[in-house]
């Protein structure tokens, strides 16, 4: 059975704890730092952005050592990246590449609140999207 491509009711909690496994996982592997102010603005801004009924965080190593976190639907896009030193980028464009949101801040200073209920929105429409086409199944990956 496939995996759903959207949380369901009340299980914020488990996404942000995968999502902070896979950080977990990314550190084990050396492809990102280590270091503790990284961890904790991203956990900071994930408690703010995850929510239930939205689309899955993905995570990735950045090549300076941060992470990004991407929430991604049918090209319109939710995008974070916490550098080494906890600093972070939030930004949002839909699919006609139209910027919606975009600030910087310093590790250990939220988002604004209109930024922050941007992103909300945003996430909002992207798990509704998902809701309404439902579970996909596994594409076939190519055979090189």
């Amino acid at each position: 059975m496939a995996k759903p491509l959207v949380s369901t009711p009340n299980n914020a909690p488990i996404l942000l704890a995968g999502a902070m496994a896979r950080y977990d996982r990314l550190v084990g592997e050396r492809a990102i730092s280590d270091k503790p102010e990284c961890r904790a603005s991203l956990e900071r801004l994930l408690v703010l952005l995850v929510r239930n009924g939205g689309p899955l965080p993905q995570l990735t190593a950045t090549i300076s050592e941060g992470v990004e976190v991407q929430w991604l639907v049918h090209d319109d896009l939710v995008a974070l990246i916490v550098g080494d030193n906890g600093d972070w980028i939030l930004w949002s464009e839909d699919r006609q590449n139209r910027e919606l949101f975009e600030r910087e801040g310093r590790n250990g200073v939220a988002p604004p609140t209109s930024v922050v209920r941007a992103a909300a929105k945003q996430l909002a429409l992207m798990g509704q999207v998902l809701t309404e086409i439902g579970p996909q199944p596994p594409q076939p990956q190519g055979t090189g």
